[in-house]
């Protein structure tokens, strides 16, 4: 199926508060993905009113704020949910840069439909994140500082500054911010972790 038809038939939620986002992804995904069936939410409460008088959602884009805090009644969505956020990245099939020229985001939602579609069971970058990668991931997602997660993982804080780095360049990711929604999206840590810190 060609990509500009791919969401002809489907059933669209976009969930964001900023009311010119909604419109602006709307139109971007009827004029240039024919879609004819989208619904926009200014907040997940809001979709939770409509969303059992609609037809089943087969993609839901959803704020980063929204997902963050209610991330353990979403997760169950995973494989339909595109997360917006500010931030780029190059590893998350579930991520979309809403601050990226027209062109690179119908070039990404290009890539996020077909890996949607394929379904993969795991994220192609992730899986090139060592295990000790994973552990220092979890702990940065979490808000610890550097010399608290040596002390956590018994090792040196070189050592998790060398991690730290391996990590931003293997995900393509700067911020503490960016690093938590990527360990949120891909189920490494929950909310209720992080309020727990």
């Amino acid at each position: 199926m060609p990509f500009d038809s791919i969401l002809n038939n489907k059933f669209i939620a976009i969930i964001h508060p900023n009311y010119l986002i909604s419109c602006g992804l709307k139109s971007l995904l009827e004029n240039h993905f024919s879609a004819t069936n989208t619904t926009s939410f200014s907040g997940y409460e809001e979709y939770l009113d409509e969303k059992d008088n609609t037809f089943p959602f087969h993609f839901i884009f959803i704020h980063s704020e929204a997902y963050a805090l209610y991330y353990e009644q979403l997760k169950s969505l995973k494989n339909k949910l595109i997360i917006l956020t500010g931030i780029h990245s190059t590893s998350s099939s579930a991520g979309l840069n809403i601050n990226l020229p027209k062109d690179e985001i119908i070039q990404n939602l290009r890539n996020i439909f077909s890996s949607k579609i394929k379904e993969p069971s795991l994220d192609d970058n992730q899986d090139s994140l060592s295990a000790r990668e994973i552990d220092v991931l979890k702990c940065v997602a979490l808000g610890l500082q550097n010399k608290q997660i040596a002390e956590q993982l018994c090792i040196s804080s070189h050592t998790v500054v060398s991690h730290r780095k391996n990590i931003t360049r293997k995900l393509g990711l700067n911020s503490v911010s960016g690093l938590t929604v990527y360990a949120l999206i891909n189920g490494l840590i929950t909310s209720e972790d992080i309020q727990h810190h």
